[in-house]
């Protein structure tokens, strides 16, 4: 489920940052935090299978674009599934 895929907090801190656009941040959080590379490379390419952001490399730089269809599908799921109890009350 997608939930895997952003469920740990380097995920969440590099999907938050890439929304942003804003890599610097990426960079400097992931160097305060003590991530090395490949664990940041990890967590990127498990974004990636989750659908949640897309990747292009321009020479040796990657870029990460965030996918907002597919957080508006997450969004729309959490509202549909966590609010049934309140939708329920609602119509009583």
């Amino acid at each position: 489920m997608i939930f895997d895929y952003i469920s740990g907090d380097y995920r969440n801190i590099i999907f938050s940052q890439v929304m942003i656009m804003d890599i610097e941040a990426i960079a400097k959080a992931l160097k305060e935090l003590g991530i090395r590379g490949s664990t940041l490379s990890h967590h990127i390419s498990s974004l990636a299978s989750a659908g949640l952001i897309s990747q292009r490399h321009e020479g040796r730089t990657l870029f990460c674009i965030a996918e907002y269809e597919k957080l508006q599908a997450v969004i729309g799921f959490l509202q549909d599934e966590c609010c049934l109890d309140e939708q329920a009350s609602d119509d009583v």
